[in-house]
């Protein structure tokens, strides 16, 4: 099933188990060759960063929603990678910091660009 589906890069693939490697293999060898990913729900939940929640009129679906615990965790991630940035920043020369600087513009407007907009973009240029 997996190789018949095939999600492309900037899609997701969401696996509410992880029981068995069989399940979850198939799916992560698609990611390595399509550019998606897989999100393994169940862990996220285990570990209460994540919280399910039905989707009214829709018995087959539900939405994640983040925990506090979840937010916890990803304020400590983003302020942990700001102080590796920062560190990494300061072993660069004079030249790659103005380099760096000069290429902030078009960084920015890459993270501004949702990703199927950004494939919409590539493929028509």
């Amino acid at each position: 099933m997996a190789w018949w589906l095939r999600p492309g890069r900037g899609q997701n693939v969401v696996s509410s188990e992880v029981d068995f490697p069989s399940v979850t293999y198939p799916w992560h060898r698609i990611a390595e060759d399509t550019g998606c990913q897989v999100r393994l729900v169940s862990v996220l939940e285990d570990h209460g960063y994540v919280k399910r929640c039905a989707v009214p009129g829709d018995a087959r679906a539900w939405t994640l929603v983040v925990t506090p615990r979840g937010h916890e965790v990803l304020d400590r991630i983003r302020h942990e990678n700001t102080l590796l940035l920062a560190d990494s920043l300061l072993t660069l020369s004079p030249e790659q910091l103005a380099a760096l600087a000069a290429a902030l513009p078009a960084l920015e407007q890459l993270a501004d660009v949702a990703p199927s907009d950004a494939a919409g973009a590539a493929a028509g240029s």
